[in-house]
Formats: structure tokens, C-alpha cells, sequence
């Protein structure tokens, strides 16, 4: 006698792998939101190279002072102050800063007047308000440079903050891009359990089908009185083993549907989808020279030095050269000149004026600067051995878990033996039963190990994918 039993279900469609990588891809928020990030640091990934950009600049500025001057010679109720400045400047990476503008100054006195004796303005055959021009224009083309030579000197303070904007976006993106692959294994993962649950759910319907019929069968006998009532009582405990077991799997089942569903953002426990079968002969990951989290890390390394030398060189001295040269197009030619007569004259080399000179400060406080500019070199080594060590965690966790794979891999070619040496052993031992040549015990003792190896296989098959799933997060290629 044996006892056969094949466990069937059927679903909608096959769903497999890739299929469903891409909804999760097209429907998970959270994977969005990190997708979302990623682009947003690389968008923003020169937006250091912003401090060596030429701006464009403008200023207007119109002023009226009431106030009283001191002067005696000249009196006015008020002067109306207009100026206009508009000009590019831009950085340079060897810490000279240029400035090119046009400015233009126009001053109006309002109602003004000599203070000159009567006597003498009458002598000279002038009015009083003769000596006194009441508009005064001047437009003048100005370059402006200067040069850091101390503290943050020659472009490094602009160069550190350029790399740490850099290297901070860098980081960014790699770790939204590290996210993003961890979100796509953990839905891989997610897959393989839940294709894992339905294939226990089989086994252990399988096997709740052999016990039960294996009790039917011990309880006709034992009713007949051919064998003795203990024998049933023992297929009975068989039984309701297995239908326990059929009922743990199935929550499981339950419970991986809905993780299942919620990575594709679904509630519900509901997968009408056929699932692809534990598949261990799946290309086999190639580990990238470091894993993406390990970059990430690396650059925000580069950002942490950048900004320790940013800020090591804000508390040194500084030291800066300077200079200025004007053209001055002035009015000309009578006392009361127009704006576009002092621009016609502002590229004249007749008026110019030149300026230079040099800027100098230190911190007084000279042990805290010191203990400042300590901390930031400690920093900036915290920083380095980090990265040593997560680079050697990163190899340490490869090497294990590629032994893991291997060790599996050949754990599981012996239970897929064990298991066909089992189901053997099982429709051997049947078919001895139906001629009396062996007990029920034994039956049941076999019945049990080829349950046993049954399970034992579907495990192996579970972390053989599994590891295979987890090394994905060490190679560069898109899942």
C-alpha cells in the first residue's frame, strides 16, 4: 500500500522577479522618495563651482541730508545724493577676487548759497551764486582687486568650501543610491519568502494528506482489531502534528503575503500571482571594488577634511593685498556739467584715481586658536580611520557571507539526496506495510524523516537565495 498524495494550486498569472521588481520600482513610495533624493544631489553636485562663477551686480542708492554743514562759504537747504553702480565680479581659484563696475554719482545742492562778503562777489562782477555749482557728475569705471596671501589664502578657503559642497552632495547621492538598491533587495528578499511560505504550505499540506490517510488506514485496521488501538492513537498524534504544522505555515504564508503586498503598496494579504520557485542557479554576483555605502562614506570623508581645512584656515591671520583704479569723467568745460558729458569723459586718463594697499588682522586669543585648529586636524584623522575600518567591515562581511553561500551550496546538494533517499525509504517501507512485513511505527518514523528532509531542503534553497539576494548590495550594477 502507498499512500500518494500531490497538493495543487493554481493562480491568476507568474509573476516573476523582474516583474516584480519594477512594480516596486513604479509603485513604492519610499523607494520615490529615495529616488527623488538621489536626483536632487546630483543636480546640486557643482553647485560649488557657483563661487567661481562671474555674478553680475547693481546698486541704486538716492539720498537726501537736510542736515547742517559746517562749511561757511557755501550754504543749502539740502543735498540730494544719486548713485548708480552696476559691474561683474568673480573669483578666482588662486584667491584673487576682481571686481569690474561702473559707477556713476550725481550731487545736487538744493538752493544754495555763497557765503562769500557781497562786497567781494560785487567787485569781481559775479552774483553771489556764481561760485557755486549746484550739480556735480561724475562717472568712473572702477577695477577692483584683491588678493588673499594669509588665512585661507591664494583660493584655499574657496577651493575647501568648493570641495565640501562637492563631496557633500557626492555623499548624498550615494547614499540614496545605496537606499535605493537596499529597498530593491529587501523586495527581493521579500519575494523569495513569500515563494518560500507557499512551497512550505505545500510540503506540509503534502504531509498532513499522508498522516491523515495514514490514520484512516491504522483505524480501519484497529477497528477490525488487526492491530492494536495504541498504533492508531500514534497515527492520530501524527495527524494532528501535521495539520499544526499545515496551520503555522499558512500563517507564515499569510504574513509574507502581506509584507509581499505592502512593498508594492498594497494592503492586503491577498496574492492571486503565481511566484517563480526558489532558483538557485542564478548568476552569481560580482562584488564591486567597494560597496556603495563604503563610497558614500568616503565621500563624506573628502567633506569632512574640506571643511576641517576651511576652518582651520579661518583661524589663521589674514593677510590681503588690494588695489583700486578709477577713470573719473567729471564735468568739464563750465560750472554746471551734464551726466552725459561726464560719461563721454570717464574713459579719459586725465582725473585718475589710484588706490592700494594691504589688510591685516589676528586672533588674539591664541590658545583657543590653537585648541581649535587641534580639534580640526583630530577630526579630519577620526574621519580617515573611519573609512579603514568600513572598509575592512565591507570585506570582512564579503568574505562571509560568499563562505555562507558556499557552505549552503554544498548543504544543499546533500539534503536534495537525503531527501530522494527518504522519499525512497518511505514507498519502500509502504509497500512492506501492505504486506505485513514491517509496523506502523516504522512508517511513521519514516514518514517523519522525509518531512524532515523535505524541510530541510526548502531551508537550504531559502538561505542559498538568500545570500545570493544579500550580495547584490555589493556589486554596481542596476538589480
Amino acid at each position: 500500500m502507498k499512500f500518494v498524495f500531490f497538493y495543487m494550486v493554481s493562480y491568476a498569472v507568474l509573476l516573476d522577479r523582474a516583474t516584480f521588481l519594477n512594480q516596486i520600482t513604479s509603485d513604492n513610495t519610499h523607494l520615490q522618495s529615495v529616488s527623488l533624493s538621489e536626483q536632487a544631489a546630483q543636480a546640486r553636485s557643482e553647485e560649488g563651482s557657483l563661487i567661481f562663477a562671474p555674478s553680475a551686480y547693481s546698486n541704486i542708492q538716492v539720498t537726501s541730508d537736510g542736515k547742517l554743514t559746517t562749511n561757511r562759504l557755501v550754504t543749502y537747504d539740502s543735498i540730494l545724493s544719486e548713485n548708480y553702480s552696476a559691474g561683474l565680479r568673480a573669483m578666482t581659484r588662486f584667491g584673487l577676487e576682481a571686481k569690474l563696475h561702473y559707477d556713476i554719482a550725481r550731487i545736487t545742492y538744493i538752493n544754495p548759497v555763497s557765503g562769500l562778503p557781497a562786497s567781494l562777489s560785487q567787485g569781481m562782477g559775479l552774483s553771489s551764486s556764481a561760485f557755486i555749482n549746484s550739480t556735480y557728475n561724475n562717472a568712473a569705471p572702477t577695477l577692483d582687486l584683491t588678493q588673499s596671501i594669509w588665512g585661507g589664502g591664494f583660493g584655499r578657503t574657496q577651493k575647501a568650501t568648493e570641495a565640501q559642497m562637492r563631496s557633500g552632495a557626492k555623499s548624498a547621492e550615494l547614499n540614496a543610491g545605496y537606499q535605493k538598491r537596499a529597498i530593491l533587495v529587501d523586495a527581493e528578499a521579500t519575494y523569495w519568502r513569500l515563494s518560500t511560505a507557499r512551497q512550505l504550505v505545500k510540503i506540509q499540506k503534502e504531509a498532513e494528506s499522508r498522516a491523515k490517510k495514514i490514520l484512516s488506514w491504522s483505524t480501519r485496521r484497529a477497528d477490525l482489531g488487526l492491530e492494536d488501538q495504541s498504533d492508531a492513537l500514534q497515527a492520530e498524534a501524527l495527524a494532528k502534528s501535521r495539520t499544526l504544522e499545515r496551520a503555522s505555515s499558512e500563517s507564515e504564508e499569510h504574513s509574507a503575503a502581506r509584507a509581499f503586498n505592502a512593498a508594492r503598496g498594497i494592503s492586503s494579504d491577498d496574492v492571486p500571482e503565481e511566484l517563480e520557485p526558489l532558483n538557485d542557479s542564478m548568476e552569481l554576483p560580482k562584488k564591486a571594488l567597494h560597496r556603495i555605502d563604503v563610497l558614500a562614506a568616503e565621500a563624506q570623508s573628502l567633506s569632512i577634511r574640506a571643511s576641517a581645512q576651511l576652518n582651520r584656515e579661518r583661524n589663521l591671520p589674514t593677510l590681503e593685498a588690494f588695489t583700486s583704479i578709477a577713470l573719473n569723467g567729471q564735468q568739464t568745460g563750465g560750472l554746471y556739467g551734464t551726466i552725459g558729458a561726464s560719461i563721454q569723459n570717464s574713459f579719459s586718463l586725465v582725473r585718475p584715481t589710484i588706490m592700494g594697499g594691504i589688510r591685516f588682522s589676528l586672533p588674539l586669543d591664541f590658545e583657543t586658536t590653537k585648541n581649535a585648529r587641534r580639534g580640526w586636524a583630530l577630526e579630519e584623522s577620526a574621519a580617515e580611520r573611519d573609512i579603514i575600518r568600513r572598509q575592512f567591515d565591507e570585506e570582512q562581511s564579503w568574505l562571509e557571507i560568499t563562505k555562507k553561500y558556499a557552505d549552503t551550496k554544498t548543504h544543499l546538494e546533500l539534503a536534495r539526496t537525503l531527501e530522494t533517499i527518504q522519499a525512497s525509504k518511505l514507498a519502500r517501507e509502504q509497500e512492506r506495510l501492505s504486506h505485513g512485513r514491517t509496523t506502523l511505527f516504522q512508517v511513521l518514523q519514516f514518514e517523519q524523516d522525509y518531512s524532515l528532509a523535505q524541510l530541510v531542503r526548502i531551508q537550504d534553497e531559502s538561505a542559498l537565495v538568500k545570500a545570493l539576494t544579500q550580495m547584490k548590495l555589493f556589486e554596481d550594477k542596476d538589480l
